[in-house]
């Protein structure tokens, strides 16, 4: 493009960028980030999330929270998709009270909590064993006319694994079918899981057993 003389505009730096981050290819990525800035070219709100995704996935979570209030400053107004990258981030980073303040101020902003959003909250809240948290998000997330989906489930599944509740567990997977949803691969990884740390391998050679016939096929973690 350069080479033929044409100027990259704001849209074709965020596609190039995202395309390299996707890559694996982080160093080259905000190198064209810095050329981008060089160049006079402004980023836009795409371009935003696009960084301050990859910057939580790799924990770099002061730049991306800087990155954030940059974008504020210039007058660009983050979407859902913004709040989210940055929410979900801080609860993987175990910064909770910070996702709980920035849900708040999601909400002073006009921006409407999504199901990412409130997974994100409660899987965070769910990874420290806090689960009277999580449960309180996920009665707000129903009060606000939002049900459990599959991943809502197997976050707190999840937890409560991890915890040693399996009564909680149990219960969990019965609610889930209850509402119609089939365990995924993802569900029967965590249920072996929880079987054999409680030390019952019969019901976790069932289980994988039930987990082929349904045609779901064993990960090397499973």
């Amino acid at each position: 493009m350069w080479e033929l003389g044409l100027a990259a505009n704001e849209y074709t730096y965020t596609a190039l960028i995202n395309g390299l981050f996707k890559k694996g290819l982080r160093r080259d990525g905000f190198k064209l980030y810095e050329k981008m800035q060089l160049s006079g070219v402004v980023p836009n709100l795409y371009t935003y999330n696009c960084l301050m995704n990859e910057y939580c996935n790799e924990m770099r979570m002061d730049r991306a929270s800087a990155l954030f209030e940059e974008m504020c400053e210039g007058g660009i107004v983050p979407n859902v998709v913004s709040y989210n990258i940055l929410i979900g981030g801080m609860c993987k980073d175990m910064r909770l009270r910070e996702a709980e303040k920035l849900v708040g101020r999601m909400k002073g902003a006009g921006v409407v909590p999504n199901l990412i959003t409130y997974n994100n909250i409660i899987g965070g809240f769910c990874s420290m064993r806090m689960f009277d948290k999580a449960l309180s998000w996920l009665d707000e997330m129903q009060l606000n006319g939002l049900s459990p989906s599959l991943v809502t489930y197997n976050v707190l599944i999840q937890g409560y694994s991890s915890a040693g509740y399996l009564g909680r567990v149990t219960a969990l997977v019965r609610e889930m079918e209850d509402r119609g949803f089939t365990p995924s691969a993802v569900t029967y990884t965590i249920l072996l899981n929880t079987y054999v740390k409680s030390g019952d391998m019969e019901k976790a050679f069932q289980l994988l057993s039930f987990m082929k016939n349904a045609g779901l096929v064993p990960d090397a973690y499973t």
